[in-house]
């Protein structure tokens, strides 16, 4: 019957690969029960029904838990080893292969919450290369490091723009570029998942920043300006404005301290001739009292 589909084809319909795999699984039993190693095994966790050595699953079979878990597949000294799919009561998958009862190898997960992983892994761990697909369609292609996102990669957005990026321990670390669906663009560094060190912003709208960052929040010398022209030059610290820094309007207006530059000197010249005017008197000396 096998002989009827022809060797394993990439191209193939989804439902003569799933028909392919269903006659792969009779063929194995069915040799199976021809040299009479297959077994029916019951246990405190579930019933077995497969290929057996001295009493326990090896081969090819189907596992099916108490607790609603299954199995079908390749099994090794009574453990998933080789290819095999796994699926839990919550609706959790995997396919792929299986060594010593972990999924280890190039593999398909998909979570309860429809959480999409292909690649491969390593004593059930995402490690290598590998596609993370989020429910909303967010994904990210790059490598994996004992569970999470680990060095270059690209990140993809709903809205179907691109960056490359560089993570550790599954937070953006690095260089990145990114650029919005809007127009709106990014270039900064990051640190452990927080912006930290210089970052350049420009905005479709026409906002720019260019500037520093400490922990995710502007800190440090930085440029600004806004849609209408008014630009700020000087300090923010822990995201808040410094009061030392010059703040131009649109109409051209300076102001340094919160006050127009103009009024600001008329304030500092009033004050000088003040404090002159002061000393003078106590130049003067007692006998003009």
């Amino acid at each position: 019957v096998l002989s009827a589909f022809g060797p394993a084809d990439a191209a193939a319909s989804p439902k003569a690969v799933a028909l392919r795999r269903h006659y792969e699984k009779g063929a194995k039993l069915q040799q199976a029960a021809q040299l009479e190693i297959t077994a029916t095994l019951q246990s405190k966790g579930g019933r077995y029904l497969g290929g057996a050595s001295n009493s326990e699953p090896h081969g090819f079979g189907f596992w099916t838990g108490k607790d609603g878990t299954r199995y079908e597949g390749e099994f090794q000294k009574s453990a998933p080893h080789g290819h095999g799919i796994y699926v839990d009561l919550d609706g959790m998958r995997c396919e792929g292969e299986f060594k010593e009862g972990l999924f280890h190898g190039q593999g398909v997960y998909i979570g309860a919450d429809d959480i999409r992983y292909e690649g491969e892994f390593e004593e059930g761990l995402l490690h290598g290369h590998g596609v993370y697909i989020e429910p909303d369609g967010t994904r990210y292609s790059g490598m994996f490091k004992q569970g999470s996102p680990y060095g270059h990669g690209i990140y993809i957005g709903t809205d179907g723009i691109s960056c490359e990026v560089e993570l550790k321990e599954g937070l953006l670390h690095g260089q990145i570029v990114y650029v919005r669906a809007n127009g709106d663009r990014y270039a900064g560094e990051f640190k452990e998942g927080l912006l930290d060190g210089l970052v350049v912003y420009t905005g479709k709208n026409g906002t720019r920043y260019k500037g520093m960052f400490k922990q995710g929040s502007p800190h440090g010398h930085c440029v600004y300006v806004k849609p209408d022209g008014t630009r700020y030059e000087g300090a923010f610290r822990e995201g808040v404005f410094h009061r030392q820094g010059v703040d131009v309007r649109a109409n051209g207006d300076r102001y340094e301290d919160g006050c127009r530059v103009d009024q600001s000197r008329k304030l500092r010249q009033n004050m000088g001739r003040s404090i002159l005017s002061m000393t003078n008197l106590f130049r003067a000396g007692p006998s003009n009292c």
